[in-house]
């Protein structure tokens, strides 16, 4: 039982100890200073504990909103320019793509609710910047 104490008040130090540096480096603008995992003092398993390095997670740019009266026809549109539609994201946009390939040109702007991910609410706000020809 002891033992399973000290491991746990281990284990909490440790915990505390990362989480402090995590903060303490956040508000950070230049790049981290390379750790020196021998002055950490922390072993595992007779090695130094070095915390893993995160890798920022890439933000997907967003299309620039279309002007008023400014449509885009889904019958030969990319996904670049399906994206401008409102509501329209990456994984709809492939959709809409796919739906075409396959079942060909939508002939009324209607014909988007055949499309998985487009409902009547959707429809509504896209329809005045959809064009068919």
């Amino acid at each position: 039982m002891k033992d399973m104490k000290r491991t746990v008040s281990f284990l909490m130090t440790v915990i505390a100890t990362i989480a402090f540096a995590a903060v303490a480096s956040a508000g950070e603008k230049s790049a981290p200073a390379k750790a020196d995992p021998g002055k950490s003092g922390i072993l595992i398993d007779g090695k130094p504990m070095v915390a893993p390095t995160a890798k920022p997670t890439p933000t997907p740019t967003k299309a620039p909103a279309l002007a008023a009266g400014e449509t885009v026809n889904v019958n030969t549109a990319d996904a670049a320019a399906l994206r401008r539609l409102p509501g329209v994201g990456p994984a709809l946009a492939a959709a809409i793509i796919e739906y075409r390939t396959k079942s060909g040109p939508f002939v009324t702007a209607d014909d988007l609710l055949k499309v998985k991910g487009i409902g009547p609410k959707r429809l509504a706000k896209i329809k005045a910047h959809v064009a068919v020809k």
